[in-house]
């Protein structure tokens, strides 16, 4: 098949065995010039009068699969006696997870502590840091076994952040046929626990998710609402709501700031008569941060 990942190996090392006991010199090296194929023959029937039972294995399962299935089927048959085999070993890449940190604002102090259970490839626990910038600190990606259920938890956070949300997603949803079967397509193969920072996941053969820890800074943020008219005059003043308590009005060229918990907000002007809105435009501090208008979505 494809190789899209690239991680395919350049060979696989195929032994013979004999009742169970591997066959000295009877080994295959299969690869892509001999299309992954090789022959045994020649073998004898019979050991001390009885048939011999031949099975194939490979010597190690290449990296990042594992081995779903070994099968062989006869290829002429008579009076229920064979003597022409065909083996077929079938390997299935692993899933992966790929763990992203999403702080907002980025900083270059705040590091977050993480935990894998059970540990992948001797990593238990490790850290992660957004600081906007493109060293790729901001994600770490796992092999992760089949058919094997793994948690990671966000550690104790930094003074000052608040977990705001995990969101997960398969990049590749592609489950071959193998011993996993974990929902197909219409079912996510993950649990969220917000109040214990944890994600719990299963990956089928084949199957890739992306999954984000979005962390926010807690406490006061800053609303900052201009009024600006066109043509300009200062009469009359217009009337705004923020929020559902807090209600203010304003003339062409005043301001007001206004401290919020952090949160969502919706900002409604209403125009006197013979007036009408003309555009609200929003920005913010966060770098990169784009707000539709009047909608303010606040961090501290």
């Amino acid at each position: 098949n494809d190789d899209p990942d690239g991680i395919r190996p350049e060979s696989v090392t195929v032994q013979l065995y004999a009742d169970g006991v591997a066959v000295d010199e009877k080994t295959l090296e299969l690869n892509a010039d001999n299309s992954w194929t090789g022959t045994f023959s020649d073998l004898p029937v019979n050991a001390a009068g009885e048939p011999i039972a031949y099975t194939v294995d490979e010597t190690e399962v290449p990296d990042g699969y594992i081995k779903s299935s070994v099968s062989c089927e006869s290829e002429d048959e008579i009076d229920d006696i064979s003597d022409s085999y065909v083996c077929t070993i079938t390997n299935s890449k692993k899933g992966s997870l790929t763990i992203i940190k999403d702080a907002i604002p980025n900083s270059s102090s705040a590091v977050f502590d993480f935990t894998i259970d059970p540990e992948v490839d001797e990593t238990g626990a490790f850290t992660l840091k957004d600081d906007g910038g493109e060293e790729n600190n901001n994600k770490k990606t796992f092999v992760l076994s089949p058919e094997q259920e793994y948690i990671v938890t966000e550690g104790e956070l930094p003074d000052g952040w608040a977990l705001d949300d995990i969101v997960c997603e398969l990049v590749n949803q592609q489950i071959d046929d193998g011993p996993v079967d974990n929902g197909g397509e219409d079912e996510d193969p993950w649990d969220i626990d917000l109040e214990a920072r944890t994600l719990s996941i299963m990956l089928g053969t084949n199957q890739s998710a992306e999954c984000t820890f979005i962390n926010k800074t807690e406490g006061e943020g800053t609303i900052k609402v201009n009024k600006i008219t066109y043509p300009e005059t200062t009469e009359p003043a217009f009337d705004f709501t923020l929020g559902e308590d807090i209600s203010f009005s304003l003339k062409h060229g005043e301001t007001l700031e206004i401290s919020m918990d952090s949160g969502s907000y919706t900002l409604t002007e209403t125009p006197p008569a013979d007036w009408y809105l003309l555009d609200a435009v929003c920005s913010s501090s966060v770098p990169g941060k784009v707000q539709r208008p009047a909608a303010i979505n606040l961090e501290s």
